[in-house]
């Protein structure tokens, strides 16, 4: 059996562990059921939102989703395109 260990904010895991505990489960237990429908459904069983339309801007660039140019003219005949 594999072990997995991360580092959490203290506040986090408290409210996580009173989440799980009031649904009877224990930390653990709730940690794997996410796990399994993660694989299960080959997704997030939620969908992240961004705080603003800068954070949202971060993410796509750090996920390499954002749509470069290697000047300005490519960049202007790209506007037109839409």
């Amino acid at each position: 059996m594999a072990q997995i260990n991360i580092k959490i904010d203290d506040d986090l895991k408290q409210d996580a562990v009173r989440t799980f505990s009031a649904m009877g489960l224990d930390l653990s237990t709730g940690i794997k059921l996410y796990l399994k429908r993660v694989t299960q459904d080959n997704k997030l069983p939620f969908t992240p939102k961004a705080t603003s339309e800068l954070d949202q801007a971060i993410a796509e660039a750090d996920r390499s989703q954002v749509e470069t140019f290697d000047d300005f003219d490519d960049w202007a005949a790209s506007l037109d395109e839409d």
